[in-house]
């Protein structure tokens, strides 16, 4: 028993000593972790970079320079007016930088210079940047005072001698530059800067290289509910399935599918069946989103086709055209749900075959 007593001591030191080891590691990992994080609150910058499409760039343009000619608090950096081209419309382009206060009268401005078609956030820190650039100084004038001091000992006749005084010269630029840069880095210290692009909305795209392709399939159902159906003609209603093949972000898309008659066929010449082929585009309006929202995205939109038409006894190629009004569900990078519903107008038995067509779609990115 007396010769446990000293291994329990021996075995409560050890233990001691280990936890006092680990806790003063992690206290100076936590002090660490402060002076970090300490120096890049210090530091901070915020980049916006914001898209806006607007209908008239010269009434953006005159609220723009209306807000920015009251703000104290905003520097202009930069700005450049782009003409329009082949490629693209006209199109401002202007980065300032300003402090929080400004930042928040700059947000509220925005919207009114037209639609935030993109928006995107960064927030980077110059410490390290400042850090490398003063170091890097240091080098150029040390490597100064050593062309300097060779200088001083070199003739004037000497052919070195206009050498050392050109590298002079060459480093004074260079630590000019440098010295501007580090300044510029030191008074954007938890400043916001805007890059702020403005285009004009172009209704058509000016080149093949605007249109943005995609490759989403998927299938359809639809319904079609006759206005005035006809016995001998047309039936009091057509449902059915189609492929429906989306190609650019647009939205351009063909279909092809079959319909068939609701209620029994009461006649050899009444149509049974319908197949269908169709064209169409879809819209969004510029005041609910443009298309940008992940749920319910508004849109109108048409399509032009044909049917071929069977009965008992005969069939019918039939031309057509649907305005429509839809509502994407849900839109995400890689499926499409939405619903819509328009008018059939058929260029054949106009009377009897025209009515309210429903269809509710799903396509996904393959």
């Amino acid at each position: 028993m007396a010769y446990l007593i000293p291994n329990f001591y021996a075995c409560l030191y050890f233990f001691s000593y280990q936890i006092n080891y680990i806790m003063k590691k992690y206290v100076l990992f936590f002090l660490f972790l402060l002076k970090i994080q300490s120096v890049l609150a210090q530091d901070m910058v915020q980049n916006v970079s914001v898209t806006i499409v607007c209908k008239d760039l010269a009434e953006a343009r005159q609220k723009m320079n209306d807000f920015l000619g009251k703000q104290t608090d905003i520097t202009l950096l930069s700005y450049n007016e782009t003409a329009a081209n082949e490629s693209v419309g006209k199109k401002i382009t202007l980065k300032i930088s300003t402090n929080k206060e400004g930042s928040l009268a700059v947000e509220s401005q925005l919207g009114a210079w037209g639609y935030i078609e993109q928006r995107q956030l960064s927030t980077v820190s110059n410490a390290f940047e400042i850090e490398k650039m003063e170091m890097e100084l240091g080098f150029l004038q040390k490597r100064q005072l050593t062309y300097e001091t060779e200088l001083k000992d070199t003739p004037k006749d000497n052919p070195n001698y206009k050498e050392y005084f050109a590298e002079i010269r060459g480093i004074e630029n260079q630590i000019f530059i440098l010295q501007k840069q580090i300044k510029d880095l030191k008074n954007q210290v938890r400043s916001y800067t805007y890059e702020i692009g403005i285009e004009e909305e172009n209704t058509m795209a000016q080149n093949r290289n605007q249109i943005r392709f995609v490759n989403m399939p998927g299938v359809q159902y639809g319904f079609i509910k006759i206005e005035n159906p006809q016995s001998g003609i047309s039936s009091e209603g057509y449902q059915g399935f189609s492929l429906k093949y989306l190609f650019t972000k647009g939205k351009s898309f063909v279909e092809i599918g079959a319909f068939r008659s609701i209620s029994n066929v009461d006649s050899a010449s009444q149509l049974k069946e319908l197949f269908m082929y169709s064209f169409g585009q879809d819209f969004y309006p510029t005041r609910f989103g443009r298309g940008s929202r992940r749920f319910l995205n508004l849109y109108t939109g048409y399509t032009v086709g044909g049917i071929f038409g069977t009965s008992k006894e005969d069939s019918y190629h039939i031309a057509y055209i649907v305005p429509r009004l839809g509502v994407e569900l849900l839109k995400t990078r890689s499926i499409l749900l939405d619903t819509n519903a328009g008018y059939f107008i058929p260029f054949y038995q106009n009377l009897n075959l025209r009515g309210l067509i429903f269809h509710v779609s799903f396509n996904f990115l393959f």
